[in-house]
């Protein structure tokens, strides 16, 4: 999910009483970035402990490694249930409510229509519009109502209903990651800190972040910032992984995000969507499911669902709209206001 975090704290609240400090590093082909208010101490064990659980969540769900537990269930054609770890199942949990919740908008199963778009692992940037006969046998294998996650007592086990379904956890484990940990830390006594991975954010106290300029444009600019108590935050957006429709789909765009509804990329660039919620992983699986959803649709199932989402529109004059719900209006609105 794409944001520009503003890593400050918040200029409507007391001054903490100890400064923040700042550890960073690579992840996930991305950067993290974790800032924690209190004095400085162990810095690199903390590194240490925030580095090990990044790496544990990437054996486990990436699919751009081999060695992956979800590349492992990928590679198997059993239609037998197939056991999968706490924290996969976790996930998985989360991934296939928030489907049913948004009407297929999010779906976890989209990533074999996403290569054939030439996006993600295996994905040829420079690929022709895909032939509809393609379309139609990939389509055959995607839909999250192919998957069932089953609690037996020795464990989770998924099942796939038919063969070649396969798993693809990009919307929703940087997520989870975030969750993670911002666990640790707080294990380890900073109860004040933020975590950012990729654009995902979980803020425990009171943080100043901010919303990426979604308009399209290549340098980031910060449109909106706002304070964030103990929230999880994600932004869905395609304004900047997108490429040129392939075929003679002139003057039309493909984004990284696709309508699993329709099977296709979602084509509207310059827009995003942000979500607050309890978890970094709710707020990443709803954050791609409004965005997919448009803003008018979105915005109305946010607001029965009481999801707290900001939604931004770009013209083509460069000009940003913005419209919230009442949960998200009134969990960024500042001390005093």
């Amino acid at each position: 999910m794409l944001v520009a975090a503003a890593l400050a704290w918040s200029a409507a609240c007391a001054p903490p009483p100890d400064p923040a400090w700042t550890l960073e590093g690579e992840a996930f082909g991305t950067r993290w970035t974790v800032r924690i208010r209190g004095a400085e101490t162990e810095a690199e064990s903390v590194r240490a402990a925030i580095e090990a659980e990044l790496a544990a969540v990437d054996r486990s769900m990436s699919n751009w490694r081999a060695d992956s537990e979800l590349s492992r269930l990928n590679a198997s054609d059993s239609a037998d249930p197939q056991a999968v770890s706490d924290p996969l199942a976790l996930v998985l949990e989360t991934a296939l409510r928030v489907h049913e919740e948004s009407g297929g908008a999010f779906d976890i199963t989209v990533g074999p229509l996403l290569r054939l778009f030439g996006f993600g692992p295996g994905g040829d940037p420079e690929t022709a519009a895909p032939a509809p006969e393609d379309l139609e046998a990939v389509r055959a294998r995607v839909g999250s109502h192919l998957l069932s996650l089953e609690r037996p007592d020795a464990g989770a086990a998924l099942r796939r209903r038919i063969p070649g379904v396969e798993l693809d956890l990009s919307g929703i484990a940087k997520g989870y990651a975030v969750d993670r940990v911002s666990t640790i830390l707080t294990g380890l006594g900073f109860a004040e800190h933020l975590v950012e991975v990729g654009g995902e954010i979980q803020a425990r106290g009171e943080w100043t972040v901010g919303v990426q300029d979604p308009s399209g444009g290549i340098a980031t600019a910060v449109h909106r910032a706002f304070p964030v108590r103990d929230l999880g935050m994600a932004t869905s957006g395609g304004y900047r992984d997108f490429r040129p429709a392939g075929g003679d789909e002139e003057g039309r765009f493909w984004t990284h995000i696709l309508d699993p509804r329709l099977g296709r990329p979602v084509e509207r660039r310059a827009g995003s969507v942000t979500v607050l919620a309890d978890s970094c992983l709710e707020a990443d699986a709803w954050a791609t499911a409004l965005y997919v959803l448009g803003p008018a649709e979105g915005l109305e199932l946010a607001a029965q669902q009481g999801i707290a989402a900001l939604f931004l529109t770009a013209g083509a004059d460069g000009a940003v709209e913005e419209i919230a719900t009442a949960p998200f209006a009134a969990a960024t609105r500042a001390r005093g206001d």
